[in-house]
């Protein structure tokens, strides 16, 4: 992008250049203006040779990534840091990334094999946010109701990853066999927040809440909540108000993903 930038400020110094010209030798403005046309001709080549080799170097860093199974963790890297917002922050769409945070990152990566510089992670994340928003554009646009007992554990965890990303946290997503408890953790204003995923038919009991707990204290975040798409016990929600954890259940969700998401689900 400097580089395009850079190209045209060139050309249009040399607009008033010509223009100049032009005025004083008027004779010769069809000589000029073939000129123009002639370099106009050779930038815009120039613009389409440097996308195409930048295209395909980001083609080939992405494959890099893939086999050295870095996706996910880039990906939770936007969710975690997305709103780090600051004078020289980095931005793509409504994504704010501080840049000492994108440096610490980028030599983590470094580290794991993938050899990029800050500029070239920079460009990654472009094109990891626009696959992120693609996504959320084409999946929120379903007219038809769609049914939570089909999603798997991992699908309502992404599913709630979109949902918490919409109303403005950063999401990482922790759910994994051997896991804390826990499967997500949103982050706003300074404050971590542990949710508790149970896609369920039926009620959800005092496990859940004790396992939130125990999430919480694990992951170091100030609160908990346990989203369900059943519904909770009485003891389950007497052990929450107890314990100060946050209960969403079945109707709540659906009113919180039609508010925020403009999806329905049932």
């Amino acid at each position: 992008m400097e580089l395009i930038e850079g190209i045209a400020s060139v050309f249009v110094l040399a607009l008033f250049y010509w223009a100049y010209q032009i005025w004083k030798n008027p004779e010769q403005r069809w000589g000029f203006a073939i000129s123009i046309v002639v370099i106009l001709a050779l930038i815009l080549l120039l613009i389409f040779v440097y996308q195409k080799i930048r295209k395909q170097f980001s083609e080939r860093l992405v494959k890099r990534v893939e086999s050295l199974g870095l996706r996910e963790e880039i990906q939770n890297f936007i969710r975690r840091f997305r709103t780090e917002k600051g004078k020289n922050a980095f931005v793509h769409h409504d994504y704010y990334f501080d840049p000492d945070r994108i440096g610490y990152f980028v030599k983590y990566l470094n580290s794991k094999g993938l050899k990029v510089e800050s500029d070239a992670f920079k460009a990654l994340l472009v094109r990891f946010i626009d696959e992120i928003e693609y996504k959320l554009t084409t999946e929120s646009t379903r007219s038809a109701p769609q049914a939570f007992d089909v999603l798997s554990g991992s699908d309502f965890e992404q599913l709630l990853a979109r949902l918490f990303g919409k109303m403005g946290y950063s999401v990482q997503v922790i759910g994994k066999v051997g896991d804390q408890g826990g499967d997500l953790i949103a982050n706003k204003n300074g404050k971590r927040f542990l949710i508790q995923a149970k896609r369920y038919v039926g009620s959800v009991g005092n496990e859940a809440v004790q396992q939130a707990v125990a999430a919480k204290n694990h992951y170091e975040c100030t609160s908990a909540a346990v989203v369900t798409t059943g519904t909770f016990t009485r003891g389950a929600r007497e052990l929450a108000k107890t314990n100060n954890v946050q209960l969403v259940d079945r109707n709540e969700l659906q009113e919180n993903l039609l508010k925020h998401l403009q999806e329905s689900w049932r």
